[in-house]
Protein backbone atom coordinates (compact mmCIF):
# COMPACT_ATOMS: atom_id res chain seq x y z
CA UNK A 1 0.00 0.00 0.00
CA UNK A 2 3.33 2.58 0.90
CA UNK A 3 6.23 1.71 1.12
CA UNK A 4 8.98 3.83 3.05
CA UNK A 5 12.09 4.50 1.89
CA UNK A 6 15.64 3.85 3.82
CA UNK A 7 17.98 6.45 4.61
CA UNK A 8 17.78 9.14 4.12
CA UNK A 9 14.09 10.02 3.34
CA UNK A 10 12.48 12.81 4.30
CA UNK A 11 8.79 11.34 4.54
CA UNK A 12 10.17 8.77 6.97
CA UNK A 13 11.51 5.41 7.42
CA UNK A 14 10.84 2.22 9.73
CA UNK A 15 6.97 2.48 11.02
CA UNK A 16 8.17 0.95 14.32
CA UNK A 17 4.57 1.59 15.33
CA UNK A 18 3.53 0.23 19.08
CA UNK A 19 -0.42 0.66 18.56
CA UNK A 20 -2.71 1.02 15.86
CA UNK A 21 -2.74 3.56 12.67
CA UNK A 22 -6.29 5.90 13.06
CA UNK A 23 -8.81 6.61 10.38
CA UNK A 24 -10.43 9.74 10.43
CA UNK A 25 -14.48 10.34 8.75
CA UNK A 26 -12.73 11.04 5.06
CA UNK A 27 -10.54 7.63 5.06
CA UNK A 28 -6.92 8.85 5.54
CA UNK A 29 -4.78 7.23 8.08
CA UNK A 30 -2.82 8.85 10.24
CA UNK A 31 0.40 7.12 12.22
CA UNK A 32 4.39 7.99 12.77
CA UNK A 33 7.69 6.55 11.41
CA UNK A 34 10.62 6.92 14.39
CA UNK A 35 12.92 7.23 11.59
CA UNK A 36 13.46 9.92 8.67
CA UNK A 37 12.22 12.91 8.36
CA UNK A 38 13.49 16.72 7.52
CA UNK A 39 15.89 16.45 10.68
CA UNK A 40 16.39 12.63 10.33
CA UNK A 41 16.83 9.85 11.62
CA UNK A 42 14.46 11.72 14.31
CA UNK A 43 11.36 10.52 13.00
CA UNK A 44 7.94 11.83 11.80
CA UNK A 45 4.30 12.12 12.29
CA UNK A 46 2.31 11.38 8.83
CA UNK A 47 -0.92 11.51 7.24
CA UNK A 48 -1.68 8.88 4.28
CA UNK A 49 -4.72 10.15 1.81
CA UNK A 50 -5.91 7.71 -0.54
CA UNK A 51 -5.03 8.82 -4.02
CA UNK A 52 -7.06 6.31 -6.73
CA UNK A 53 -5.78 8.45 -9.78
CA UNK A 54 -1.94 8.76 -8.71
CA UNK A 55 0.71 6.73 -9.50
CA UNK A 56 1.03 5.38 -6.06
CA UNK A 57 -2.62 4.74 -4.40
CA UNK A 58 -2.05 6.81 -1.12
CA UNK A 59 -0.36 9.95 -0.80
CA UNK A 60 2.09 10.82 2.41
CA UNK A 61 2.05 14.30 3.86
CA UNK A 62 4.65 14.68 6.82
CA UNK A 63 2.47 16.59 9.51
CA UNK A 64 5.50 16.70 11.60
CA UNK A 65 9.51 16.08 11.36
CA UNK A 66 11.09 16.30 15.07
CA UNK A 67 14.10 18.17 16.06
CA UNK A 68 15.18 16.18 18.43
CA UNK A 69 17.29 17.20 21.62
CA UNK A 70 19.08 20.74 21.61
CA UNK A 71 22.26 20.17 24.03
CA UNK A 72 22.85 24.34 23.80
CA UNK A 73 19.49 24.89 24.32
CA UNK A 74 17.90 22.40 26.12
CA UNK A 75 14.66 24.40 26.69
CA UNK A 76 13.75 24.57 22.80
CA UNK A 77 14.39 20.62 22.36
CA UNK A 78 11.63 18.90 20.55
CA UNK A 79 11.41 14.96 20.81
CA UNK A 80 12.59 12.14 18.73
CA UNK A 81 12.04 8.26 17.60
CA UNK A 82 8.52 8.35 17.95
CA UNK A 83 8.26 4.80 18.68
CA UNK A 84 4.56 4.83 19.43
CA UNK A 85 0.95 5.60 17.41
CA UNK A 86 -1.14 8.43 17.42
CA UNK A 87 -4.33 9.26 19.00
CA UNK A 88 -7.13 11.46 17.83
CA UNK A 89 -9.28 13.37 19.75
CA UNK A 90 -13.01 15.00 18.82
CA UNK A 91 -11.44 18.11 17.23
CA UNK A 92 -9.12 16.69 15.20
CA UNK A 93 -5.69 16.74 17.30
CA UNK A 94 -3.23 14.46 17.44
CA UNK A 95 -1.26 12.87 20.81
CA UNK A 96 1.35 10.81 21.20
CA UNK A 97 5.07 10.10 22.76
CA UNK A 98 8.32 10.18 21.75
CA UNK A 99 11.15 7.77 23.27
CA UNK A 100 13.97 10.15 23.41
CA UNK A 101 14.25 14.12 23.12
CA UNK A 102 12.58 17.33 25.58
CA UNK A 103 14.68 19.34 27.59
CA UNK A 104 16.28 15.95 29.37
CA UNK A 105 16.45 13.56 26.28
CA UNK A 106 14.36 11.26 28.42
CA UNK A 107 11.46 11.36 25.94
CA UNK A 108 8.06 13.95 25.47
CA UNK A 109 4.11 13.76 25.37
CA UNK A 110 3.49 15.83 22.35
CA UNK A 111 -0.03 17.38 20.78
CA UNK A 112 -0.15 18.32 17.55
CA UNK A 113 -3.10 20.97 16.18
CA UNK A 114 -4.10 21.40 12.42
CA UNK A 115 -3.92 25.24 11.38
CA UNK A 116 -6.06 27.12 9.21
CA UNK A 117 -3.28 27.35 6.74
CA UNK A 118 -3.29 23.48 6.48
CA UNK A 119 0.21 23.61 8.82
CA UNK A 120 -0.13 21.63 11.83
CA UNK A 121 1.36 23.33 15.27
CA UNK A 122 3.24 21.32 17.50
CA UNK A 123 2.79 21.64 21.60
CA UNK A 124 5.08 19.62 24.09
CA UNK A 125 2.68 18.51 26.77
CA UNK A 126 5.30 17.18 29.06
CA UNK A 127 8.87 16.34 29.34
CA UNK A 128 9.72 13.25 31.14
CA UNK A 129 12.68 14.10 33.47
CA UNK A 130 13.62 10.64 34.95
CA UNK A 131 13.65 10.46 39.30
CA UNK A 132 10.43 9.31 40.50
CA UNK A 133 9.12 10.24 36.76
CA UNK A 134 9.21 7.70 34.18
CA UNK A 135 11.61 7.94 31.27
CA UNK A 136 11.67 6.79 26.84
CA UNK A 137 7.55 6.68 26.63
CA UNK A 138 7.21 3.91 23.77
CA UNK A 139 3.47 3.07 23.50
CA UNK A 140 0.51 4.38 22.79
CA UNK A 141 -1.92 6.61 24.27
CA UNK A 142 -5.11 6.83 25.64
CA UNK A 143 -7.80 9.53 25.88
CA UNK A 144 -10.97 9.81 28.18
CA UNK A 145 -14.11 11.58 27.97
CA UNK A 146 -12.63 14.77 30.01
CA UNK A 147 -9.80 15.36 27.80
CA UNK A 148 -7.19 13.94 30.37
CA UNK A 149 -4.26 11.51 28.50
CA UNK A 150 -2.91 8.47 30.32
CA UNK A 151 0.12 6.56 29.29
CA UNK A 152 2.91 4.52 30.61
CA UNK A 153 6.68 4.45 30.63
CA UNK A 154 8.72 1.55 30.43
CA UNK A 155 11.83 2.62 33.03
CA UNK A 156 12.20 5.12 35.35
CA UNK A 157 9.83 5.67 38.16
CA UNK A 158 11.09 4.47 42.11
CA UNK A 159 11.11 1.31 41.44
CA UNK A 160 13.30 -0.57 44.36
CA UNK A 161 13.74 -3.66 42.53
CA UNK A 162 14.69 -2.78 39.05
CA UNK A 163 18.37 -2.34 38.91
CA UNK A 164 18.69 1.47 39.71
CA UNK A 165 16.72 2.40 36.54
CA UNK A 166 12.95 2.16 37.72
CA UNK A 167 10.18 0.13 36.31
CA UNK A 168 8.26 2.15 34.29
CA UNK A 169 4.88 3.85 35.35
CA UNK A 170 1.64 4.99 34.45
CA UNK A 171 0.82 8.23 34.33
CA UNK A 172 -2.06 11.06 33.73
CA UNK A 173 -1.80 14.50 32.01
CA UNK A 174 -4.54 16.84 32.69
CA UNK A 175 -5.10 20.20 30.74
CA UNK A 176 -5.15 23.15 33.21
CA UNK A 177 -7.65 26.21 32.25
CA UNK A 178 -3.72 28.68 32.45
CA UNK A 179 -2.28 26.19 29.59
CA UNK A 180 0.33 23.72 30.81
CA UNK A 181 -0.52 19.97 31.24
CA UNK A 182 -0.28 19.03 34.91
CA UNK A 183 0.90 15.16 35.45
CA UNK A 184 0.15 12.36 38.01
CA UNK A 185 2.02 9.17 38.79
CA UNK A 186 -0.62 7.20 39.18
CA UNK A 187 1.42 3.89 39.65
CA UNK A 188 4.75 3.30 39.65
CA UNK A 189 5.91 -0.47 38.78
CA UNK A 190 8.27 -2.11 41.85
CA UNK A 191 9.21 -5.40 39.71
CA UNK A 192 10.43 -8.63 41.28
CA UNK A 193 13.13 -9.80 43.24
CA UNK A 194 13.20 -12.99 44.93
CA UNK A 195 9.83 -12.65 45.46
CA UNK A 196 9.41 -9.07 46.23
CA UNK A 197 7.38 -6.65 44.81
CA UNK A 198 5.60 -8.45 42.59
CA UNK A 199 3.21 -5.89 40.64
CA UNK A 200 5.08 -6.18 37.50
CA UNK A 201 8.29 -4.42 35.38
CA UNK A 202 7.98 -2.67 31.95
CA UNK A 203 4.30 -1.61 31.10
CA UNK A 204 3.62 -2.55 27.30
CA UNK A 205 0.81 -2.01 25.19
CA UNK A 206 -2.06 0.58 25.10
CA UNK A 207 -4.07 0.88 28.40
CA UNK A 208 -7.79 0.25 28.33
CA UNK A 209 -9.95 2.03 29.64
CA UNK A 210 -13.48 0.51 30.07
CA UNK A 211 -16.78 1.88 30.47
CA UNK A 212 -16.81 2.12 34.20
CA UNK A 213 -13.61 4.33 33.85
CA UNK A 214 -11.02 1.88 34.90
CA UNK A 215 -8.26 1.39 33.58
CA UNK A 216 -6.25 -2.28 32.49
CA UNK A 217 -2.98 -3.02 30.94
CA UNK A 218 -0.26 -5.35 30.91
CA UNK A 219 3.59 -5.59 32.04
CA UNK A 220 6.39 -7.43 30.11
CA UNK A 221 8.27 -8.59 32.93
CA UNK A 222 7.79 -8.97 36.59
CA UNK A 223 5.27 -10.49 38.73
CA UNK A 224 5.93 -13.79 40.93
CA UNK A 225 7.11 -15.65 38.67
CA UNK A 226 8.49 -13.70 36.73
CA UNK A 227 6.50 -13.39 33.83
CA UNK A 228 4.65 -10.41 33.34
CA UNK A 229 1.84 -9.24 34.78
CA UNK A 230 -1.96 -7.63 33.99
CA UNK A 231 -3.18 -4.82 36.20
CA UNK A 232 -6.19 -3.38 36.83
CA UNK A 233 -6.05 0.87 38.18
CA UNK A 234 -9.78 1.31 39.72
CA UNK A 235 -10.62 5.64 39.97
CA UNK A 236 -12.30 6.57 42.96
CA UNK A 237 -14.02 9.12 41.61
CA UNK A 238 -12.26 12.07 42.40
CA UNK A 239 -8.59 11.78 41.01
CA UNK A 240 -6.69 9.10 42.69
CA UNK A 241 -6.59 5.35 41.69
CA UNK A 242 -6.09 2.40 43.11
CA UNK A 243 -4.13 -0.26 41.93
CA UNK A 244 -4.84 -4.50 42.24
CA UNK A 245 -3.11 -7.24 40.01
CA UNK A 246 -5.26 -9.23 38.08
CA UNK A 247 -3.02 -12.22 36.95
CA UNK A 248 0.41 -13.18 36.70
CA UNK A 249 1.31 -14.87 33.34
CA UNK A 250 3.04 -17.90 33.08
CA UNK A 251 6.41 -18.23 33.10
CA UNK A 252 8.09 -20.48 30.44
CA UNK A 253 10.32 -18.49 28.18
CA UNK A 254 9.08 -16.65 25.22
CA UNK A 255 5.30 -17.91 26.48
CA UNK A 256 5.50 -15.39 28.63
CA UNK A 257 6.12 -11.75 28.11
CA UNK A 258 3.68 -10.02 26.35
CA UNK A 259 4.14 -7.36 23.60
CA UNK A 260 0.68 -5.87 23.84
CA UNK A 261 -2.02 -4.64 25.90
CA UNK A 262 -5.04 -6.19 26.71
CA UNK A 263 -8.97 -5.03 25.28
CA UNK A 264 -12.37 -6.00 27.15
CA UNK A 265 -15.13 -6.96 26.27
CA UNK A 266 -18.97 -6.30 27.13
CA UNK A 267 -18.88 -8.95 29.74
CA UNK A 268 -15.84 -7.19 31.37
CA UNK A 269 -13.75 -10.22 30.41
CA UNK A 270 -9.90 -9.32 29.28
CA UNK A 271 -7.97 -10.21 26.10
CA UNK A 272 -4.66 -10.33 25.40
CA UNK A 273 -1.48 -11.81 23.56
CA UNK A 274 1.67 -13.47 25.12
CA UNK A 275 4.76 -15.14 23.39
CA UNK A 276 3.30 -18.48 23.11
CA UNK A 277 -0.39 -17.75 22.36
CA UNK A 278 -4.08 -15.56 22.96
CA UNK A 279 -5.65 -15.83 26.19
CA UNK A 280 -8.69 -14.19 28.11
CA UNK A 281 -9.37 -13.66 31.79
CA UNK A 282 -12.73 -14.41 32.68
CA UNK A 283 -14.44 -12.38 35.37
CA UNK A 284 -14.49 -8.96 37.08
CA UNK A 285 -12.31 -6.66 39.81
CA UNK A 286 -9.66 -9.08 41.26
CA UNK A 287 -11.29 -12.32 40.61
CA UNK A 288 -10.56 -13.74 37.15
CA UNK A 289 -9.71 -16.90 35.77
CA UNK A 290 -7.15 -17.46 33.10
CA UNK A 291 -7.68 -19.65 29.80
CA UNK A 292 -5.81 -19.89 26.58
CA UNK A 293 -7.46 -19.50 23.75
CA UNK A 294 -4.75 -20.12 21.52
CA UNK A 295 -1.40 -21.63 21.56
CA UNK A 296 1.31 -20.82 18.36
CA UNK A 297 2.51 -24.07 17.22
CA UNK A 298 5.59 -23.22 17.89
CA UNK A 299 6.72 -20.21 20.17
CA UNK A 300 9.86 -19.93 18.57
CA UNK A 301 8.56 -19.42 15.06
CA UNK A 302 6.42 -21.62 12.91
CA UNK A 303 3.50 -20.41 10.38
CA UNK A 304 0.69 -18.65 12.86
CA UNK A 305 3.49 -16.62 14.42
CA UNK A 306 4.85 -15.99 17.58
CA UNK A 307 5.04 -13.04 20.06
CA UNK A 308 2.12 -10.87 18.84
CA UNK A 309 1.50 -7.06 19.27
CA UNK A 310 -2.52 -6.11 20.44
CA UNK A 311 -5.68 -7.28 19.62
CA UNK A 312 -8.84 -5.99 18.32
CA UNK A 313 -12.60 -7.05 18.01
CA UNK A 314 -14.54 -6.83 15.43
CA UNK A 315 -18.80 -6.46 15.49
CA UNK A 316 -18.83 -10.55 15.23
CA UNK A 317 -16.30 -10.91 18.33
CA UNK A 318 -13.66 -12.54 15.94
CA UNK A 319 -10.01 -11.25 17.17
CA UNK A 320 -7.19 -10.12 15.14
CA UNK A 321 -3.46 -9.68 15.72
CA UNK A 322 -0.22 -9.45 14.11
CA UNK A 323 2.48 -11.57 15.37
CA UNK A 324 6.30 -10.58 14.87
CA UNK A 325 7.39 -14.13 14.07
CA UNK A 326 6.22 -16.83 12.32
CA UNK A 327 5.22 -17.93 8.47
CA UNK A 328 7.88 -17.09 6.60
CA UNK A 329 9.95 -15.82 9.14
CA UNK A 330 9.23 -12.17 8.77
CA UNK A 331 5.43 -12.51 10.59
CA UNK A 332 1.95 -12.84 9.97
CA UNK A 333 -1.98 -11.55 10.08
CA UNK A 334 -3.93 -13.84 12.06
CA UNK A 335 -7.93 -14.26 13.03
CA UNK A 336 -9.08 -15.71 15.76
CA UNK A 337 -12.89 -16.71 15.82
CA UNK A 338 -15.43 -18.43 18.17
CA UNK A 339 -15.90 -21.77 17.60
CA UNK A 340 -18.43 -22.79 20.56
CA UNK A 341 -17.66 -24.92 23.18
CA UNK A 342 -15.11 -22.36 24.31
CA UNK A 343 -13.33 -23.45 21.08
CA UNK A 344 -10.99 -20.63 18.97
CA UNK A 345 -10.08 -21.49 15.08
CA UNK A 346 -6.85 -19.60 14.07
CA UNK A 347 -6.72 -18.78 10.11
CA UNK A 348 -3.49 -16.86 9.06
CA UNK A 349 -4.72 -13.95 6.79
CA UNK A 350 -1.42 -12.72 5.83
CA UNK A 351 2.16 -14.18 5.76
CA UNK A 352 4.87 -11.24 5.09
CA UNK A 353 8.02 -12.29 2.60
CA UNK A 354 10.24 -9.04 3.24
CA UNK A 355 9.70 -7.37 0.01
CA UNK A 356 5.81 -7.05 1.36
CA UNK A 357 7.27 -5.65 4.77
CA UNK A 358 8.32 -7.58 7.72
CA UNK A 359 7.93 -8.37 11.42
CA UNK A 360 5.29 -6.39 12.82
CA UNK A 361 4.71 -5.05 16.17
CA UNK A 362 1.67 -3.14 15.42
CA UNK A 363 -2.10 -3.48 16.92
CA UNK A 364 -4.35 -3.57 13.69
CA UNK A 365 -7.07 -0.96 12.27
CA UNK A 366 -10.59 -2.09 11.11
CA UNK A 367 -12.81 -0.34 9.04
CA UNK A 368 -16.18 -0.44 8.34
CA UNK A 369 -15.94 -2.33 4.91
CA UNK A 370 -13.55 -5.09 6.81
CA UNK A 371 -10.23 -4.06 5.54
CA UNK A 372 -7.92 -4.47 7.84
CA UNK A 373 -4.22 -1.71 7.89
CA UNK A 374 -1.08 -1.87 9.89
CA UNK A 375 2.63 -1.00 9.49
CA UNK A 376 6.03 -2.89 9.45
CA UNK A 377 8.88 -1.73 10.87
CA UNK A 378 11.31 -4.02 7.86
CA UNK A 379 10.89 -4.34 4.79
CA UNK A 380 8.96 -3.44 1.31
CA UNK A 381 9.57 -2.79 -2.00
CA UNK A 382 11.48 -2.27 -4.95
CA UNK A 383 14.65 -3.45 -2.29
CA UNK A 384 14.40 -1.15 0.03
CA UNK A 385 13.39 -1.56 3.62
CA UNK A 386 12.03 1.20 5.45
CA UNK A 387 9.36 -0.75 6.41
CA UNK A 388 5.74 -0.59 5.10
CA UNK A 389 1.78 0.46 5.39
CA UNK A 390 -0.15 -2.40 4.45
CA UNK A 391 -3.91 -3.22 4.10
CA UNK A 392 -5.25 -6.76 3.80
CA UNK A 393 -8.79 -7.04 2.33
CA UNK A 394 -11.32 -9.62 2.47
CA UNK A 395 -11.93 -11.56 -0.20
Amino acid sequence: MFNFYSAPAKDGEDPYLYGALIMDSEGNLYGAAEGGGKYSPNGVVFKLTPNPKGKDPWKITVLHSFKGYDSEKPSKSDGAFPYSAVIMDGSGNLYGVTFVGGTEDLGTVYKLTPTAKGAWKETILHNFTGGSDGVNPSQPLTLDADGNIYGTTGSGGNGEYCQGVGCGIVFELSPTKSGPWTETIIHAFQGSLNGMGCDGSGPTGQLYLNAQGNMYGATYEGGCPDGGTVFELTSNGSGGWGYGQVFVLPSAGQAAAPLGGVIGDAEGNLYGLWGGGVYELQGSGSSFTYETLYFFSDIGGGPDGTQGGGLIFDTSGNLYATSYGGGNGYGTVFELSPAGGGTWNEETLWMFNHADGSNPVCSLLLDGKGNLYGSTPYGGGNGFNGGVIFQITPQ
